[in-house]
């Protein structure tokens, strides 16, 4: 691990005297971007860090934004977070860091604020004049995945690789990241060439094989994806903190081919038990989303709602993403609370009418309706849901995430506009299954909407 002279020797200089700091420092970001967790974990090695320089404006910077890209904590109902943020912007405003670590300092001020756009527009700023500075392509990365923005995940890396050599710790990771970003912008072939050189490099790099792992979804080679998945669970598996979404991948390829109970026995074993144990937002909308689609198939999934309630329920008033929200939402209903419900959709109309950030104006635009769409939905007023959500069918990418994870929406519009008493709902229908075959042919999912349409007529 680098020490203070290794940092300035790469060209990041670090406004500290303690080696023992840089060294920290640099664990937390190695483990970050691995996504892998030394002996003592993540969240250990971050309190030794802030122990081991108090006044270190890079090591509070890190805590700061891996709190805030974690997405389970609100800074407008969260007193401590806010006293927390106001003493570190003050602080690291009247200290003499450097311009670099300035700007690192603002970026996660405006992400813990809800302005994801400006906290990327400093942390690129960064990489224009430091394109090896690992803690901001990582947060940039990150960020413009909430921000569902396809090209600035792939372009953001792109950019920096060529200041890269192959021989640096952290070079075939970001060959992994980039493979997320080709895929997510459809160039499948190049994304999974890129993440195999990244898995070369590295086989147990979770986020190249997330990376394949999708290629293999959205190009609907299926029974590839689950050989794929399970002969190197051994490696991606250590990654703990992404496994449970590799494991939902996983569950995707046998919903997809109608095998629901192998997908029900890798949600109960892995995804399930992962959400609970870690209890963050990503494995929590995982879980959701998981069940979501099981009812849309028709699968009876028993009681497993509440456990996903249990987990949800103390974010209510949070609205940090929409994405979260709208997977929240989906427990609220799967759990049968819908005056729960009804008391989070006051909460975020009330968030909307006393807040202002880029969060808030999303909210405001789309996070509404599609909440608001899943109680009609819930309700059997499909006709009610479509009329909500198709408006938003090109603009739902803003609320965050993947394809892949966005697709419950996809399925979830479907099925409204062909359950719909409405004639004209079902013609949308039949429109947007034409286009769903074209971009993946081998879908059997779709087939099945095909034929529950062909069944209404």
């Amino acid at each position: 691990m680098k020490d203070c002279q290794a940092w300035r020797d790469v060209g990041l200089t670090m406004t500290t005297t303690s080696n023992e700091a840089c060294k920290l420092f640099d664990d937390v970001i190695t483990q970050y971007i691995t996504w892998t967790e030394s002996p003592d974990g993540m969240e250990n090695t971050v309190v030794k860090l802030l122990e081991s320089d108090s006044n270190f404006m890079m090591g509070q910077a890190l805590s700061i934004g891996l709190d805030m890209m974690g997405t389970g904590r609100a800074l407008h109902l969260d007193k401590e977070l806010a006293e927390q943020i106001n003493k570190f912007e003050s602080d690291f405003n009247k200290s003499e860091i450097t311009p670099r670590e300035k700007l690192h300092c603002q970026s996660v001020v405006h992400f813990a604020k809800g302005e994801y756009t400006k906290a990327c527009e400093s942390w690129e700023e960064i990489l224009k004049v430091y394109p090896k500075d690992s803690l901001a392509i990582k947060f940039a990365h990150d960020s413009y995945f909430y921000l569902g923005d396809s090209v600035k995940i792939r372009d953001s890396v792109d950019r920096v690789l060529p200041y890269w050599k192959s021989s640096d710790p952290l070079y075939g990771y970001l060959k992994g990241m980039l493979a997320f970003g080709l895929e997510e912008t459809y160039r499948y072939e190049e994304a999974q060439k890129s993440s195999e050189e990244a898995l070369s490099l590295n086989p147990t790099d979770c986020w190249a094989t997330h990376a394949k792992a999708h290629c293999f979804e959205m190009t609907g080679r299926f029974n590839q994806g689950i050989e794929f998945l399970k002969d190197t669970e051994n490696d991606w598996a250590k990654g703990r903190m992404l496994a449970c979404h590799n494991y939902w991948h996983w569950a995707l390829y046998h919903i997809e081919r109608g095998d629901y109970e192998t997908a029900l026995g890798i949600y109960d074993h892995q995804v399930e038990e992962r959400s609970k144990s870690s209890g963050a937002m990503l494995d929590m909308v995982d879980a959701a989303s998981l069940l979501q689609r099981f009812e849309m198939q028709g699968v009876n999934v028993g009681d497993r709602w509440k456990e996903i309630y249990e987990l949800a329920l103390p974010h209510i008033n949070d609205h940090i993403t929409v994405f979260n929200d709208f997977h929240m939402t989906m427990a609220f209903l799967g759990c049968g609370k819908t005056d729960v419900a009804s008391r989070y959709m006051k909460s975020l109309r009330d968030y909307c009418a006393h807040h202002s950030s880029y969060s808030r104006d999303l909210f405001h635009e789309m996070g509404v309706d599609l909440c608001d769409g899943l109680i009609a939905f819930s309700e059997d007023r499909f006709d009610a849901a479509v009329q909500l959500w198709y408006p938003l069918k090109d603009d739902v990418i803003g609320m965050g995430g993947s394809h892949a994870q966005r697709d419950v929406f996809d399925q979830l519009l479907l099925n409204a506009c062909i359950d719909s008493p409405k004639n004209e709902d079902r013609d949308l229908a039949q429109q947007m299954l034409s286009e769903r075959k074209k971009k993946r042919e081998n879908s059997p999912l779709t087939d099945r909407l095909m034929q529950k349409l062909l069944a209404k007529h």
